[in-house]
Parts: structure tokens; sequence; C-alpha cells
């Protein structure tokens, strides 16, 4: 069966937060402290995640495959107010076996398409600097790198880094479909 991309709702809000969950321990077991993973709670956050989906200045996605949510994506307003980027991807997470079959580039470009809509052409993505997978993702997107910046996870200091995208540019050459 075909992945479905739509728009989040908030009936959506608690197995987007188990998958954040399950996406990070997948992703991030090698990338931060042990400690923190195992202390993330899904329970907690759904409140925030609701209310997230509720602000008009969010765009929202989930890929859904046989009725399940495989993966999302939010964005909005730069966090960092930089001019140059005035939208920002704030996530896209993806459970391990739905990467690497088009999901991911489905829900950055019905995110772009929304910032299109909104009428902006640039936006911005953090991703850890060692996430190598996902820098690679985004620089195969066209994505160029603008800036760094070190973070505290779990006590240990580690490096964000940020990619510039055009949302024009993905909206004009990527396919509709995913895989």
């Amino acid at each position: 069966m075909k992945s479905m991309i739509r728009a989040a709702t908030l009936n959506d809000a608690e197995a987007m937060t188990r998958l954040h969950v399950a996406a990070w321990r997948e992703t991030y077991a090698e990338l931060v402290p042990k400690s923190y993973l195992e202390a993330l709670d899904a329970t907690i956050r759904v409140e925030q995640r609701r209310a997230l989906l509720l602000r008009r200045d969010i765009v929202s996605a989930v890929v859904e495959r046989n009725g399940s949510i495989a993966g999302f994506a939010l964005g909005g307003p730069c966090r960092s107010s930089d001019p140059s980027c005035p939208r920002e991807l704030y996530a896209i997470y993806l459970l391990r076996a739905f990467q690497r079959r088009g999901c991911g580039l489905a829900l950055v470009r019905f995110v772009a398409t929304r910032f299109v809509e909104q009428g902006c052409d640039r936006f911005i993505v953090w991703v850890l600097r060692d996430n190598h997978s996902a820098r690679r993702f985004y620089e195969q997107l066209g994505g160029t790198l603008i800036r760094e910046m070190s973070i505290d996870i779990g006590g240990a200091q580690l490096v964000e880094v940020a990619y510039g995208l055009s949302a024009r540019a993905l909206v004009a050459s990527t396919p509709a479909d995913a895989g």
C-alpha cells in the first residue's frame, strides 16, 4: 500500500508524540546520552503537541501507511528570526522502516508547499552535525550550510548545523507521490 501524506490533526497528536520518542531513540542512540533517550516520555508531551497543532502559523503533516502514522513534519516561523530564512522546518521524523522510501521527501515537500503558499521562498532546518544521513538528505534537497551552534542535550555538548533551502525549488522539482 502507498503512503499518504496529509495535514496533521489534533487527533494525531498522541501518535505523533509516540513516534517522536521512538524516532529519537532509533536515530540518536549513538549521538545523545542514553539516559536522555531513556527519560523521554511521550505522555507528558502530548498536550504540548496539541497546542502546537492548534497554532495557525504552524504547518504540520503526517505520513500514513496502512492506517498508522509512520512519520511527521512540523514547520513555522523561524525561531532564530533569520531574515534570509523566515520559516523553519522544526521537525521531520520517520520510523527507520519508512526511511529511504520517498516519505521524508514528500513530508518536506508538503511543508515547503505551504511555505510557498504563505509567500515564503526560503526556510531553515537544524540538524545535529553528526547525523550524517540527515545531512546528506538536506544536501540532496539543495540545502546549503549556513551556520552552526552548540547545544546541550542531556548534559552533552553537541553541535547543530543549519541548512537553508529553497521552498520554491522543492515544490517545482519534486514528485508529489511518496512511495
